[in-house]
């Protein structure tokens, strides 16, 4: 005890006798620190989304797979029946749950109407996922159909400080829906976000939000529970043509399904003609060598600046050889001196992560992921914060306690001891590689960030300036010409439409689309949109050939059809309007051709699309363009 003592307080001296030397030091391990830090919790929480389930390794995603535009591509939206007859029909499947798109809804009466984001899902949701509940049964939550489940964050918004269970509440100015459970809020690591469930039984029956079920039409995500121990290649050679022999006469244009791991949907969500190539993970990968490579560059200067002071050192390692000390010993003695400075460092480098990991988190949100957050009470971030300080602490130190500790007593006390030479030539090389490494790290730091704030500011292909949008109720339907006209006369409001969909939403797509001279074994698969004819216009989507639907002048534009540029070229009209297209029952004359638009993230390529603009009954979103300067 008294030893490590004394040498705490040599190790103390040095550092005060230091001076700038030692600010330096500490500095500037915990800038290097605090930099890598970032980025390995930005890895960490990448990597564990969706990991926390309790039946994370059970759980798999259904995707399809099929030949859209030449290559084999997939996409994970699936029909409403084909995850019930996998369930039927094979007994590995253990429990199915069915997810609806994410939807904004009214919940409240009078002036507390708050619109929020809900998902309509199976009630084994509850079961299969491990979003613990705070109050009520995850078995029996979502039974009736008219049951709601709410976050905390919900209840606080609609109750306030009553009590939400077994309060009856109204749905988008119509139903009533019962609460029936608490949840706790969502975690940041996990791909769902909804602040509400209801049942999906609710919203395909009493909403009628999907019209006759289609083995072609797919506008739902479907998730199953397998039982432990499944053969996954073995189950997925089962089912991979349960489409194909379900769909009938249509059959032809069916694709294939395919089982995917839950812990792998997020991170290698990226297929290269239907074989899985990467995604999110290269991102992961790439930011983990980056955290590496600064906390490389850290530790060399940690280094060098030991190193550089080495001639204020000798003599005490000469004094200490000679009163015995081993050089197994000085090595400790070093490396425990760097242990205590990487500690030091490690201390000033969480101040600065917590400081400003907010605004690191704002910046990397293009990237995916939610608000970073920091557990400081989880065993999880106490383990990973020690073994990164040990690791750094090591790494700096270790080659200052290897040189420092090699100077001969008779050369250091006669004053021949020198710094020179071949340990010399090891700080050069270390300097050249710092410096080498800080280049290669900002030339690629520019580069990506470049490329990012292309991405992000790419072009939407419609106007986004002044543009709300809100769920479309029953209510606002039957009186919608005149609530849109009373919107207008108001000032404050340039135009308004409905859509089936908000602009950032893609609804469903099928290969279900058929026009004059298709060939019969063509089965690519197209996005569909349903929106009012005054849609295209208001939403400032460019024409490039043809005209926008206007009802008022051409009374058969109530069955308009607007193809995106994608789609007019996948079809391969050499004049496409006035062509005739049908899908799903609907007929319609193309009016039109618009550029493409982003509706999903801007790292991804547009889709074809084909844009019913017809008065229809399955509009769940309002939009509304605002008159600048009057929005208050």
């Amino acid at each position: 005890m008294n030893s490590i003592v004394f040498h705490l307080k040599i190790m103390l001296r040095n550092l005060q006798r230091g001076g700038v030397y030692s600010v330096i030091n500490i500095g500037g391990l915990a800038i290097g620190m605090a930099a890598a830090a970032l980025l390995l919790v930005w890895v960490y929480n990448q990597w564990s989304h969706d990991r926390f389930h309790d039946k994370a390794g059970q759980i798999h995603k259904l995707w399809n797979r099929g030949t859209h535009n030449g290559p084999i591509e997939c996409w994970e939206s699936t029909s409403l029946i084909v995850g019930p007859t996998l369930k039927e029909q094979y007994p590995e499947i253990v429990e199915l749950v069915r997810v609806s798109r994410p939807a904004e809804y009214y919940y409240g009466e009078g002036d507390r109407q708050f619109s929020i984001n809900t998902l309509h899902v199976d009630p084994s949701f509850l079961t299969v996922f491990s979003f613990p509940l705070l109050h009520g049964d995850a078995g029996t939550a979502l039974e009736d159909p008219y049951s709601i489940v709410l976050t905390e964050k919900a209840a606080l918004r609609l109750f306030g400080d009553e009590d939400p269970m077994g309060q009856v509440i109204k749905f988008n100015a119509e139903f009533h829906v019962t609460v029936t459970g608490i949840m706790k809020d969502l975690p940041h690591n996990t791909t769902f976000d909804f602040e509400i469930l209801g049942t999906f039984h609710f919203a395909e029956k009493v909403l009628d939000s999907y019209g006759t079920p289609s083995w072609l039409t797919n506008y739902i995500h479907t998730y199953v529970e397998l039982a432990p121990n499944t053969n996954l290649d073995r189950l997925n050679a089962s089912i991979i043509n349960i489409v194909k022999e379900n769909a009938g006469e249509h059959a032809f244009w069916a694709w294939e399904v395919f089982l995917y791991p839950l812990d792998k949907s997020y991170l290698y969500n990226k297929f290269e003609n239907g074989v899985p190539a990467g995604g999110r993970i290269t991102f992961l990968r790439m930011f983990f060598v980056i955290a590496g490579f600064i906390l490389l560059i850290a530790c060399i200067n940690f280094m060098n600046l030991s190193v550089a002071r080495a001639t204020v050192r000798v003599k005490e390692v000469g004094v200490r050889k000679v009163l015995g000390s081993r050089r197994s010993g000085l090595i400790k003695l070093f490396l425990s001196e760097s242990m205590i400075l990487a500690f030091i460092s490690g201390y000033i480098a969480f101040i600065i992560v917590a400081a400003t990991l907010p605004h690191f988190s704002g910046w990397m949100g293009g990237l995916g992921g939610k608000i970073l957050s920091l557990n400081v009470f989880g065993a999880t971030f106490w383990l990973f914060a020690v073994m990164f300080t040990v690791f750094t602490g090591l790494l700096a130190g270790c080659y200052p306690a290897f040189y420092l500790s090699a100077f001969r007593p008779v050369k250091v006390l006669k004053g021949g001891a020198s710094v020179a030479g071949r340990r010399v030539n090891m700080r050069r090389i270390l300097v050249v590689l710092q410096f080498s490494v800080a280049v290669f790290l900002m030339t690629g730091t520019f580069s990506v960030r470049r490329q990012m704030i292309y991405t992000l500011n790419r072009d939407a292909g419609y106007d986004r300036e002044q543009m709300i949008y809100l769920p479309f109720t029953k209510g606002i339907r039957k009186h919608y010409q005149a609530f849109r006209n009373e919107l207008v006369s108001s000032g404050a409001v340039m135009d308004a439409t409905h859509a089936i969909s908000s602009m950032t939403t893609p609804w469903g797509r099928t290969g279900d689309i058929l026009w004059q001279g298709k060939d019969h074994e063509d089965r690519r698969s197209f996005n569909v949109y349903f929106a009012d004819s005054n849609w295209a216009e208001m939403m400032g989507v460019e024409l490039i050939a043809g005209r926008y639907p206007n009802t008022a002048i051409w009374s058969t534009d109530s069955s308009a059809i607007l193809l995106n540029e994608t789609a007019a070229q996948m079809i391969g009209f050499d004049d496409p309007i006035g062509e005739n297209i049908s899908f799903w029952g609907y007929e319609g004359r193309v009016t039109g051709v618009i550029r493409d638009f982003v509706i999903r993230s801007p790292f991804e390529n547009v889709e074809p699309m084909v844009i019913g603009c017809a008065k229809v009954d399955w509009s769940d979103i309002l939009h509304i363009r605002l008159n600048a300067g009057r929005t208050e």
